[in-house]
């Protein structure tokens, strides 16, 4: 009897190990087959005109003229400190994100996070410099002009 045992638990343990890599197999050529079709069906030319999509991480981000040394620059520059808060001597960091768009300019500003005593003032002029902002060069994925999501920490500091 031990050894009836024995010969139908092997079965049944190799039965479920060729389940398992028989599913495992169409998986893979299923996400394979996916994976090529995509590569090989680039978008035409009016659906990405239409597209409104905004990339987080396209084959080529979106540049500001001149490099990141540049829009230091540009924000050094051009901030305003808050008059209140610099009579206050409050300081603080905003993480701003914005969508850089097809033809370059800055829109969709939103304020991520508050650090240190960042407040409104500070927030409407953050919001301020970036919609003056030159335009970047657009980002591209695949070769193709797209929208973009960017991101620049704004310091006030005294």
């Amino acid at each position: 009897m031990k050894e009836k045992e024995v010969l139908t638990k092997k079965p049944v343990k190799s039965c479920k190990l060729l389940f398992f890599l028989a599913l495992t197999g169409i998986v893979l050529m299923g996400n394979t087959h996916v994976v090529t079709a995509r590569s090989a069906q680039l978008p035409d030319v009016a659906s990405v005109q239409a597209d409104t999509t905004v990339y987080i991480t396209p084959s080529d981000a979106a540049q500001y003229p001149g490099g990141q040394a540049a829009a230091l620059k540009y924000v050094a520059d051009n901030l305003q400190y808050p008059a209140q808060d610099k009579a206050d001597k409050k300081q603080g960091t905003l993480l701003m994100k914005f969508v850089i768009e097809r033809d370059g300019s800055v829109n969709h500003i939103t304020v991520v996070r508050r650090v240190g005593g960042a407040t409104p003032a500070m927030e409407a002029e953050a919001i301020r410099l970036l919609k003056n902002m030159p335009k970047w060069t657009p980002a591209k994925d695949r070769g193709a002009v797209v929208r973009a999501s960017a991101g620049m920490p704004i310091r006030f500091k005294l």
